[in-house]
C-alpha cells in the first residue's frame, strides 16, 4: 500500500454529527492505516454554559472513544483553548499538516463518507501528484452523478465537503480576500469567478473581506480561478453533507447518492468538460434561486 495522506478533521460542538462523521470514516478500508488529526475548536468568549458543555461532550467522546481505539492507525487530538472559528481553524490546520506530510485529506464534522472515500483520495493524490494543473481532489458530487458522466471529472470549483490537496498547491492559498478581489477585477475574471452568472461569488468574497462572513472556501475558489486550476471529482459522490441542528455555515443538506463500489481513476483530459460545467452551473443556479426565495445566506456550497 502507498504512503497514505494524513486526515485532518475539524470539530466544534456537535456530538451527533461528529460521531456520524467518524463512524463513517472508520468504515473505510484504509482507515486503520491512516493518521487522523482532530482539531477541536474552543468556546467563544460569550458562549453559554450549554455551548461549553457541548464542546466538552465532543472532547470526551474523542478522548474516551476514539483516541485509543483501533479504528485508525493513530489519532492525534488538538484542543484549542479559545475559539478560532472554522475558517481560521481550517487554514491554519491544513497548512500545518500539509507542510509536514506533503498532502492532506480534509473533513469537517458534518460530512459522512463512502467506505471508498480514503481509497479514492489517496489514489487520486498519487495519480495527480505531478500534475500541477490539478489544485484539489473533491468528494461531494451533487451536480453530475449520472450514468452519462465518466467516473472522474474536472471542474473549476474546489470542494469543501471532503477534499484533499498537496503542499505545492496549498501554498497558493491567499488569506487576503481584498487582494484576490483586486486581481480578479484587474484580470477581468469576475464573470468566470461567478460561474458565468450562475452564482454571485463576488458578493460572497466582498462579504468575507468586510467580515460579514468567514469563508476560507471562497478564497480557495478565487485561487482556482486566478491560477486556471482544475479540481477532480468522483462519480458517484463519495461524501454527503449532514448539517443538521447547530450548523453555523449550512442551512440545507446536500445528499447525493454515495458510491457503493470503488471508483476507478482513469486518465482523462486535463480540462473541464463543457457538459459537466453546465451541469454544475445549473446546480448552483438552483441553489441561488432556492436561497433567494427563502432569504437565507449562501452557505450550502461554500463553508
Amino acid at each position: 500500500m502507498q504512503n497514505l495522506a494524513p486526515i485532518a478533521l475539524f470539530t466544534f460542538n456537535r456530538l451527533a454529527q461528529t460521531r456520524q462523521t467518524i463512524e463513517a470514516l472508520a468504515m473505510n478500508e484504509w482507515a486503520q492505516s491512516s493518521i487522523l488529526y482532530i482539531f477541536s475548536d474552543g468556546a467563544k468568549v460569550d458562549a453559554s454554559e450549554e455551548k461549553r458543555q457541548q464542546i466538552q461532550a465532543v472532547r470526551r467522546f474523542l478522548n474516551e472513544e476514539i483516541k485509543n481505539s483501533r479504528q485508525f492507525g493513530e489519532v492525534i487530538i488538538i484542543e484549542r483553548g479559545e475559539n478560532w472559528g472554522l475558517s481560521k481553524s481550517i487554514i491554519e490546520g491544513v497548512t500545518e499538516i500539509v507542510n509536514q506530510y506533503g498532502s492532506v485529506i480534509v473533513l469537517e464534522d458534518d460530512v459522512v463518507t463512502s467506505p471508498y472515500f480514503l481509497k479514492f483520495m489517496n489514489e487520486s493524490l498519487a495519480f495527480y501528484k505531478d500534475k500541477n494543473e490539478v489544485l484539489s481532489i473533491g468528494a461531494c458530487n451533487y451536480f453530475a452523478n449520472d450514468s452519462e458522466t465518466t467516473s472522474t471529472i474536472f471542474t473549476a470549483v474546489p470542494d469543501c465537503y471532503g477534499w484533499a490537496t498537496w503542499a505545492d498547491r496549498w501554498v497558493l492559498f491567499e488569506k487576503d480576500g481584498n487582494k484576490l478581489l483586486n486581481e480578479i477585477e484587474t484580470r477581468d475574471l469576475m464573470h468566470r469567478f461567478n460561474l458565468e452568472g450562475a452564482y454571485n461569488f463576488e458578493k460572497m468574497l466582498k462579504n468575507q473581506i468586510v467580515g460579514k462572513v468567514s469563508s476560507w472556501a471562497v478564497r480557495w475558489l478565487a485561487i482556482s480561478v486566478l491560477n486556471n486550476k482544475l479540481n477532480l471529482y468522483p462519480n458517484p459522490s463519495l461524501s454527503n453533507h449532514i448539517a443538521g441542528e447547530g450548523a453555523t455555515h449550512a442551512a440545507e443538506t446536500i445528499k447525493p447518492p454515495l458510491a457503493q463500489l470503488p471508483i476507478e481513476i482513469k486518465t482523462i483530459p486535463l480540462s473541464i468538460d463543457t457538459i459537466v460545467h453546465e451541469k454544475m452551473r445549473k446546480a448552483y443556479s438552483k441553489q441561488l434561486s432556492f436561497m433567494t426565495k427563502l432569504k437565507k445566506k449562501w452557505a450550502e456550497l461554500i463553508s
